[in-house]
């Protein structure tokens, strides 16, 4: 029954007007659509902002261990630095140790050369203690053969006599054809053979005593060649030391030369060092010759003041003494004189006394006059030591107050952005949940028409919500 009439209303309607109703529908959902996907994008700025912000604080965070690190490393050098400095030797020990180094390393230099030519001459005599053993070998050698060759001749029997004795003419053939003819013979051959195994002899020490020489020449020419090896070394190094210090002297050179122009920069027009000091020491003899003439016209000023009293109270006297005369000259009698001059007396000891305490007062009043003006400039110092002291005192507060205003307004920027993104999320979150929600298809097509409206009412709300917020968030 609900179906035929539901059919019955749909009947009864216009087409035109359910077509129209669809597409304001459709327009609707598309611009909610819209509005959510603009909504999810200042959401995903948001959370940009807040993660960068993150970052930030994480990175203030970092260089502020690493300040804190560095600190750390700072005090523990410092400290170890104070350690081994009182643990350090001093100067005079450690010159007097380094002169001890140099005094050792030039007694060792001399040890060295001490054992190379002890060396050298160990050398030379063993050389020639083997000459000397060779000679002997050979003229042992020589005696054995000698001694053989005296053996062989002693062992024959030939008469010497016979030797010696001249042969007759006719007897000559008979001569040459006797044993003692071939005994001669024999006897000038052996004596040749005897010459000609010295002479062997002598060749043979002559080669032994040239490879000799020559071993030692080879021997001198590997020390030769050491020591240039050694030599060559050395100039290396110090090649490389003479490298390394003109490097280091150089960057020291670049170095002082960039401090000099910094100095020249920082010191240019002011005045040397020696002007200085002139302009100081004539600045404090000025002060000390002040100091004096200061005390000299104070003198004076008094001598001053002595003498002006002493004018006035010579020309008052003078004045009273005038009208005394004057008065005299009257011809009155003597005890009005008598009053007159005591009253004189005491009138120039009351007209003194006034002078006098007029003049102190006068320079009381100039002294006084003199202090109220340093008074006055110490107190327009003092007044403007103040004001500097409370332009410097304003200008910190307000510093202070900038700084803490600023910290309030991060801060509730901060809450302002924590509370945007948690109502963001909740809006997005409301609206996946709206945006999940369609109608019961099971249900009428009336029933899931209202059920429809009810949803995209409920999304116009939470759209309108969404856009208020944006607004207020873009205020």
């Amino acid at each position: 029954m609900l179906r035929t009439s539901t059919t019955g209303s749909i009947n009864d309607d216009n087409p035109g007007s359910l077509s129209r109703k669809i597409t304001v529908l459709e327009m609707k959902e598309l611009n909610e659509r819209q509005r959510a996907e603009y909504a999810q994008k200042l959401y995903d700025q948001q959370r940009v902002t807040l993660r960068q912000m993150e970052d930030r604080n994480l990175e203030l965070e970092h260089k502020f261990s690493e300040l804190t690190r560095m600190n750390l490393e700072m005090q523990r050098a410092e400290r170890e630095l104070r350690d081994e400095l009182a643990y350090s030797v001093p100067r005079t020990v450690s010159d007097a140790d380094k002169r001890r180094i140099s005094e050792l390393e030039g007694a060792e230099i001399q040890a060295k050369q001490e054992i190379a030519r002890l060396r050298e001459i160990s050398e030379v005599a063993t050389f020639q203690v083997g000459a000397v053993n060779d000679m002997k070998v050979l003229d042992e050698k020589e005696f054995q053969s000698l001694r053989l060759q005296l053996l062989d001749l002693q062992s024959k029997t030939d008469d010497k006599s016979e030797i010696g004795e001249p042969i007759p003419e006719n007897l000559k053939l008979s001569f040459y054809q006797s044993p003692v003819f071939e005994n001669s013979i024999c006897v000038i051959f052996q004596f040749a053979t005897c010459k000609l195994h010295r002479h062997i002899l002598s060749l043979q020490i002559s080669e032994a005593t040239a490879k000799r020489k020559q071993l030692q020449s080879d021997n001198d020419l590997a020390k030769q060649k050491a020591i240039l090896l050694r030599a060559e070394q050395k100039l290396d190094e110090k090649e490389q030391s003479l490298f390394f210090i003109r490097q280091e002297y150089t960057q020291r050179i670049r170095y002082l030369r960039t401090a000099l122009q910094d100095y020249r920069h920082k010191y240019a027009g002011a005045l040397p060092l020696r002007v200085q000091e002139s302009y100081a020491k004539t600045m404090v003899d000025l002060r000390n010759g002040k100091k004096q003439l200061d005390l000299e016209m104070k003198k004076l000023a008094d001598q001053k003041f002595d003498l002006e009293t002493q004018m006035a109270s010579y020309e008052f006297k003078h004045k009273s003494l005038e009208e005394l005369i004057a008065t005299l000259k009257d011809g009155q009698g003597n005890a009005r004189v008598q009053k007159m001059i005591e009253w004189q007396q005491k009138l120039e000891k009351v007209k003194l006394n006034e002078l006098r305490h007029i003049r102190l007062n006068k320079r009381l009043e100039t002294d006084n006059l003199h202090l109220t003006k340093v008074v006055h400039q110490l107190e327009i110092n003092v007044t403007e030591l103040e004001e500097e002291n409370v332009k410097f005192e304003k200008e910190i507060e307000e510093r202070q107050l900038i700084w803490e205003h600023r910290e309030l307004e991060m801060e509730r920027k901060i809450d302002q952005l924590e509370k945007e993104h948690n109502d963001i999320a909740d809006a997005a979150k409301r609206f996946e949940e709206a945006s999940g929600n369609y109608p019961d298809p099971s249900l009428p097509v009336a029933h899931q028409l209202e059920q429809a409206l009810r949803i995209i009412r409920e999304n116009i709300h939470l759209l309108m919500e969404a856009k208020i917020q944006n607004q207020l968030v873009g205020k």
